[in-house]
């Protein structure tokens, strides 16, 4: 949902990684998977910019796409 709302790509990986862990936490490795998950998710914060652009959202998502 952040990555339709800010131009950061990285929450849409953060997502996957997230996935992707949580279905491997069943043979343990899945949770070194969930640590990088957070790393990543807060470098994605720390990328978002200090103001959003405003305008119409169907505007925007023309211009992600």
């Amino acid at each position: 949902m952040l990555k339709r709302k800010t131009p950061v790509s990285l929450f849409r990986t953060t997502g996957t990684v997230y996935l992707i862990g949580a279905i491997t936490t069943i043979i343990l490795i899945g949770f070194i998977i969930l640590f990088v998950g957070r790393i990543i998710e807060v470098i994605a914060y720390f990328s978002l910019p200090d103001e959003l652009p405003t305008g119409d959202i169907k505007e925007k998502s023309k211009m992600m796409s």
